[in-house]
């Protein structure tokens, strides 16, 4: 019930729209611009700090972990604000509005991974 009435307001409906669009469509370009590294070498360097160049050398489906796990993270927080509703809808929009800055720092993150994978 909570979710159907989150669900018809206008405001929420888009917010949840342009937040797993902003996820998917960043993923999307991470994978797509890693794809030709790894398919070149069919291994992947997973960068796990870059400050200090700590790198693990790994097969191909490791390039899916990061993206899977920020994807997971926002439909739970966005199933999570959908449930809350009904109950309090100030803490729901305060959840997307939480993802969203949350996603920031993520999307920045994978941005600066591309760049150092595709050199």
């Amino acid at each position: 019930m909570s979710a159907r009435l989150a669900w018809h307001r206008p405001w929420f409906r888009a917010l949840t729209f342009v937040l797993v669009g902003f996820v998917l469509l960043t993923s999307i370009g991470y994978l797509v611009s890693l794809e030709p590294v790894v398919r070149e070498s069919r291994t992947l360097v997973f960068h796990t700090n870059v400050y200090f160049g700590i790198d693990d050398v790994r097969s191909w489906p490791w390039m899916f972990l990061w993206p899977g796990l920020w994807l997971a993270a926002v439909i739970a927080g966005t199933l999570s604000a959908f449930g809350v509703y009904q109950r309090d809808s100030l803490l729901a929009y305060s959840l997307l509005v939480w993802l969203f800055a949350w996603s920031f720092p993520w999307a920045i993150g994978f941005y600066y991974l591309m760049i150092f994978s595709t050199r």
